[in-house]
């Protein structure tokens, strides 16, 4: 039984590390013409497009509040005491061929060069979601990310990167 055992957990392991294999040479196209896609503009702005492999992502609205945000469920979303809250409501739309999803856990976030958390919330404000979900072949779907800053942050520099195919949005807010 533990031969067994050991031999499916070898396997498994090892289908693991081809599948990250090929999304990492899959992506390798991707990555370099979404970087010069993001590198024209140096603020992002609602209406801006980024391509990745087979999704394109639309910002549709950028919030910084340090008020509480009500949820569509009545949840509230409060900044901590001195921090605001910054959410990038975006859609995305699968150009490809198959289904696939912009994943919720693949954003990371430097707020004036110093790291900050996204926050995955499970509740969805005006219609958009923010843990991502599996978008059809031609579907669109609304979604955020979320992440609390200073008050007084200049700068944010927010990163997607899935295995590669990735984007940065960089946003400039005044003092």
């Amino acid at each position: 039984m533990k031969k067994v055992l050991s031999i499916f957990c070898i396997a498994v392991l090892a289908m693991s590390m081809l599948a990250c294999e090929n999304a990492n040479n899959e992506g390798s196209t991707a990555e370099s013409a979404t970087e010069s896609v993001a590198e024209e503009s140096t603020k992002l702005s609602a209406g801006d497009v980024f391509q990745l492999e087979n999704l394109k992502v639309t910002v549709d609205e950028i919030i910084k509040t340090t008020e509480p945000i009500v949820s569509d469920d009545e949840f509230e979303i409060t900044p901590d005491e001195g921090n605001a809250l910054v959410i990038i409501k975006y859609e995305v739309e699968n150009t490809g061929s198959e289904a696939d999803m912009l994943n919720g856990l693949m954003w990371d976030a430097y707020a004036d060069g110093y790291q900050v958390g996204t926050e995955i919330q499970l509740f969805d404000i005006d219609g958009y979601s923010s843990f991502g979900s599996e978008v059809a072949t031609g579907k669109k779907a609304r979604e955020y990310v979320c992440c609390q800053v200073p008050e007084d942050c200049v700068e944010l520099e927010i990163t997607y990167d899935n295995f590669g195919d990735s984007f940065t949005w960089n946003l400039e807010f005044s003092e």
